[in-house]
């Protein structure tokens, strides 16, 4: 399924290295740009440069976890719909699992993760990502021809206004002719 769509990128964040190059290996047959964070932080600046089809964000993470670097996420227009998928290793209690949601989690996953699961999730939001995209692209293109339609139209009407002038002139240069 992943070969027929566009290339998306998906964004790991986790400050274990040793999670993060598993996530990394597990994801990688999916064919997209595995793009890795090891804090809150470099998140942050990673959303700040690119669009994510998905993000999977580790909840505990040192300096800004990753239930603050959601909110953060959540809270910029261009990133406000990107998915996040919180991967943590904790049991967390319910509130845990709750306040994840709050900051703006589509899914909440322990660790270990079931490969098929993570994998058909993600999948799932890479086409999301790709319709948006496409739609996206779509709207621009009825827009641009909509633009093109009414220029042609105010030119059509200019180009008639100015026959209707020759055509007046020659009139009267034929009025002209025969009275002289």
């Amino acid at each position: 399924m992943a070969s027929t769509l566009p290339v998306a990128s998906i964004l790991i964040v986790d400050d274990d290295r040793g999670n993060l190059m598993a996530l990394q290996e597990l994801l990688r047959g999916l064919g997209q740009n595995l793009v890795l964070a090891n804090s809150g932080e470099e998140a942050l600046r990673c959303v700040l440069k690119d669009d994510f089809a998905v993000i999977l964000l580790d909840a505990r993470l040192p300096g800004i976890d990753g239930f603050e670097a959601a909110k953060l996420i959540r809270g910029r227009p261009r990133s406000r719909h990107t998915p996040i998928i919180f991967v943590t290793g904790a049991y967390e209690d319910l509130g845990s699992v709750f306040r994840g949601y709050e900051a703006g989690a589509v899914d909440y996953i322990l660790k270990p993760v079931n490969p098929d699961v993570l994998k058909s999730k993600i999948s799932v939001f890479i086409e999301l990502y790709a319709k948006s995209a496409a739609l996206t692209r779509e709207v621009a293109e009825r827009k641009l021809t909509e633009e093109r339609l009414l220029n042609s139209e105010d030119n059509l009407r200019a180009l008639a206004a100015r026959l209707q002038s020759v055509r007046e002139e020659e009139q009267i240069r034929i009025a002209r002719e025969i009275h002289d």
